[in-house]
């Protein structure tokens, strides 16, 4: 998996770098049970928004898991209290499964 803590801008700004940009940004994840050269999702021409199928982190959490043949249902204990593996109100990204 490949990935940063934001997405950055589809423009190079002044400091010939890019600025953090939230709207829009790619995630590069491979092996144990992902499909081969499988995409999901579209932006706009320049980039900036999402235009076609919006995932988002409880989702990857969701495929990860499920990649790996681990249920996402459950849940573990910290300190005495459960927290959940993964949003149930989010499942995997089926496409990106074999």
């Amino acid at each position: 998996m490949v990935l940063s803590e934001f997405g950055r801008t589809p423009n190079i700004n002044l400091y010939y770098g890019r600025d953090h940009w939230s709207k829009a940004w790619s995630v590069c994840i491979g092996g144990a049970g992902i499909a081969r050269s499988a995409m999901v999702g579209k932006t706009n021409a320049t980039g900036t928004e999402v235009t076609e199928r919006e995932v988002d982190a409880g989702h990857l959490f969701h495929t990860y898991l499920r990649a790996l043949g681990l249920s996402s249902k459950g849940s573990f204990d910290v300190d005495g209290r459960p927290v959940l593996m993964a949003d149930p109100a989010m499942g995997p990204i089926k496409e990106l499964l074999t």
